[in-house]
């Protein structure tokens, strides 16, 4: 059978990720008129806004089950399934990457948004096969860009503050908060949140100039003059580079 494919929706936080597979999702049960031909999961640890629908930050919403493990999506796999809709994947545990596969192989549409790399800014690691805990393996989610057959990566803006002026460059970075200062690289892995303070925990998008991680030099790091693209407004040019307008 042909027609199979997976497709992710990655980037770091408030990039847009579930607002877009929101937008992917509504389409394709229009296009396959009818639920059991699509079916969408989220991930029960992320329980922010509810806990049986998949919600971005803008509040958009859409019906989701919540699962654990990919076993137990597998348990909803019937023969006129279509397409399947997976949010929050990084948290799915290691067995999700073959089933994905699986999915394919039998032609059906796999679309899924995620977190690609951790606060510390690496590959994000997926669960141990059947874990509902994170005992973590060293499986990641490089592996499922690694077969994915379409990879779509979203940016945010930084809004990094100096001297009153918020950076506003494209960040493809997230920053993990703790108590208003960035969190120790040793904090614990997971801790679900977003913008406003969870167990004085926070998130925030960051530009490549403005590091994630505790411990590397917060202040502003001027882009190199040959790629005046990835400069916010925080990070003036050299008075030798020019400048030129950013392309939409």
């Amino acid at each position: 059978m042909s027609g199979g494919r997976l497709e992710l929706i990655v980037g770091c936080v408030s990039a847009g990720k579930t607002e877009m597979l929101i937008s992917r999702l509504r389409r394709e049960q229009v296009i396959n008129s009818g639920d059991k031909e699509v079916l969408i999961f989220k991930a029960a640890i992320d329980d922010r806004y509810q806990t049986d629908a998949v919600v971005s930050h803008n509040r958009t919403t859409i019906a989701g089950i919540p699962v654990y493990t990919t076993q137990e999506v597998r348990a909803h796999v019937h023969p006129y399934l279509r397409v399947v809709g997976l949010d929050e994947i990084q948290f799915f545990d290691e067995d999700i990457i073959e089933f994905c596969e699986e999915l394919v192989g039998k032609g059906i549409v796999v679309i899924a948004s995620g977190l690609n790399k951790t606060f510390q800014g690496e590959q994000f690691p997926l669960k141990q096969k059947g874990s509902k805990e994170f005992n973590l393996s060293k499986r990641t989610m490089g592996d499922l860009l690694g077969i994915a057959d379409f990879i779509t990566t979203l940016t945010a803006i930084c809004d990094y503050q100096l001297d009153g002026t918020v950076c506003r460059a494209d960040a493809c970075y997230t920053q993990r908060l703790l108590d208003g200062l960035p969190a120790p690289y040793d904090d614990q892995l997971i801790a679900v949140g977003n913008k406003d303070e969870k167990d004085g925990r926070a998130y925030r998008a960051r530009c490549r100039a403005h590091p994630p991680r505790r411990g590397r030099r917060a202040a502003c790091r001027r882009a190199p003059a040959a790629a005046p693209r990835r400069r916010g407004r925080c990070c003036p040019a050299p008075r030798s580079a020019p400048t030129g307008r950013r392309s939409a």
